[in-house]
């Protein structure tokens, strides 16, 4: 038939199943009485276990909360565990469709909103629910047409579904659309009811175990928002609980996988040592005709600098101590990697334009004769430049203190 033009109305009528034959009748007869079953056995070990049902009964509560109103678990350890968790809380359920070129006329019909029993299996009410008929009028025929459909508990959305489509000349006459299979899929992001959680954090792990990334989950006004592709993955939600009376807050964690159960935190201690990279220490006594060794070995590494040994001189005014400092560069994997090229020599507390150049002998090592006092022996090698980072801006935003930021130890 020759299409209007745009500037005129068209009412169309839609109809999920406007020519449905007589076996189709037959066959959803019988889904529907497979549907309305009120319970299935599946064995498993040597015990029967009650699965599915839908029929009778009030819903259950969403999730059940402990004396401090944090969750006991949470849905999230799988995708089905969440699917079916999401069934069963389905309360009502809502169908829709738009369009940029809508009429506002008398007898229009686009949207149906219903409740749902709790006594009505949730297949049959989403059956129930896609099961409708439009009537609208169009300015223009041409446009897109956007069909919408929900099933929802109390502020979450379970389900959705979508299904984009045309009207086009329909079979018998008149003008409309015919959409059959519309799916409704679990919804990307479900809200829980979560009691007195204030914050939650979504630790994603990878292969291997490590921490891979966080995500900052929101939670407003008792309910966690959750995105459900994380159902079953490896990692945890750790929660902030406001306990009751003021009684300051507790901390929850929940496993991704493990059907989604509180994770009971493992006690640990640790131990470390360490020292400042290539820093030396001397302490030498000033003894007239006495010649003292003291060998350095500097390592040569990401992030390492050139050596620096620290030399306390005792003994009398008059006195001079004789050292020798022999030194070379070693690599990690204790490859020889040369000796130092230059050195200096400074007095503690002396200005820095007091610093003495020391002649450097070609085996690496160097002489002092020094009084008593305390002294710093610098031993350079430009190799060091080729293995220290490039500093960043954050290097040096520390409160004006330079360096990483450290977290203040907690206790």
């Amino acid at each position: 038939m020759m299409r209007e033009k745009p500037t005129q109305l068209r009412t169309i009528h839609h109809s999920e199943n406007p020519t449905e034959k007589p076996m189709k009748k037959i066959l959803a007869s019988i889904i529907a009485s497979i549907l309305g079953c009120g319970l299935a056995l599946a064995q498993v070990g040597n015990t029967p276990v009650v699965v599915g049902g839908g029929g009778g009964g009030a819903l259950q509560p969403a999730i059940a909360l402990d004396s401090d109103g944090a969750p006991v678990s949470l849905p999230i350890g799988s995708l089905s565990q969440l699917k079916g968790w999401a069934l069963e809380q389905v309360t009502a359920g809502e169908i829709g469709m738009s369009c940029p070129s809508l009429a506002d006329v008398p007898g229009t019909v686009t949207n149906y909103g219903l409740p749902r029993d709790p006594a009505e299996v949730p297949n049959r009410f989403a059956a129930r629910l896609l099961s409708q008929r439009f009537s609208f009028s169009l300015f223009d025929v041409r446009d897109w047409i956007n069909v919408q459909a929900r099933l929802s508990s109390d502020r979450s959305t379970l389900f959705e579904g979508s299904y984009p489509t045309k009207v086009y000349d329909m079979p018998g006459g008149g003008t409309g659309f015919r959409i059959q299979g519309l799916e409704m899929r679990l919804s990307a992001m479900i809200r829980f009811p979560v009691g007195n959680v204030t914050n939650a954090l979504l630790y994603h792990r990878d292969q291997w175990g490590n921490v891979e990334y966080v995500i900052p989950l929101y939670v407003y006004d008792g309910g966690l928002y959750f995105p459900s592709k994380y159902a079953g993955t490896d990692g945890q939600i750790v929660t902030w609980v406001r306990r009751p009376n003021g009684a300051g807050y507790s901390q929850v964690a929940y496993d991704l996988k493990g059907n989604g159960s509180r994770i009971l935190p493992t006690a640990a201690s640790g131990t470390t040592s360490g020292a400042i990279e290539n820093s030396f220490d001397l302490d030498v006594t000033a003894q007239d005709g006495v010649i003292r060794y003291f060998f350095v070995t500097a390592k040569v590494g990401w992030g390492n600098t050139p050596a620096v040994v620290r030399i306390v001189v005792t003994g009398t005014p008059t006195s001079n101590a004789a050292i020798i400092v022999p030194s070379v560069l070693v690599g990690y994997d204790g490859r020889l990697m040369g000796v130092p090229t230059s050195a200096t020599l400074r007095r503690e507390g002396a200005g820095l334009d007091s610093t003495q150049s020391v002649p450097v002998r070609q085996d690496g090592s160097v002489r002092l004769d020094l009084p008593p006092g305390t002294y710093y022996l610098g031993l350079d090698s430009e190799i060091y430049r080729e293995y220290l980072p490039q500093p960043t801006i954050e290097d040096g935003n520390n409160d004006g203190k330079g360096g990483p930021q450290i977290e203040p130890v907690k206790g």
